[in-house]
C-alpha cells in the first residue's frame, strides 16, 4: 500500500501520481497492468478482423505507464 498523505508522495511526478491514482496497492496496479496489455494484444490481433481495432492498442501504451509507474514506486520504497 501506499501513504500518499506521506511527505515523500507528495515529491512524486505527476506522471507517477497519475498512472496510480486512486489505488493504493500494488497488485492492484499490477492487476490493471496485466488487464490493459491483454487488451492490447486483443487489439492487435483484431486488426487483421475490424480496422477499427488498432485504436484497442492504446491499452499497450497504459500497460506501459503502469509498469514504468510501479517500478519508480519500487525504486523509492514508497509502497508500505
Amino acid at each position: 500500500m501506499i501513504d500518499k498523505d506521506a511527505e515523500s508522495w507528495k515529491e512524486v511526478p505527476l506522471w507517477i501520481r497519475m498512472g496510480v491514482w486512486g489505488i493504493r496497492k500494488r497488485s492492484t496496479v499490477l492487476r490493471w497492468e496485466l488487464a490493459c496489455f491483454l487488451i492490447g494484444c486483443l487489439g492487435l490481433i483484431g486488426v487483421y478482423f475490424h480496422p477499427f481495432m488498432p485504436i484497442v492498442m492504446v491499452f499497450w501504451g497504459s500497460a506501459y505507464w503502469y509498469a514504468v509507474s510501479i517500478r519508480w514506486i519500487d525504486s523509492k520504497k514508497l509502497w508500505l
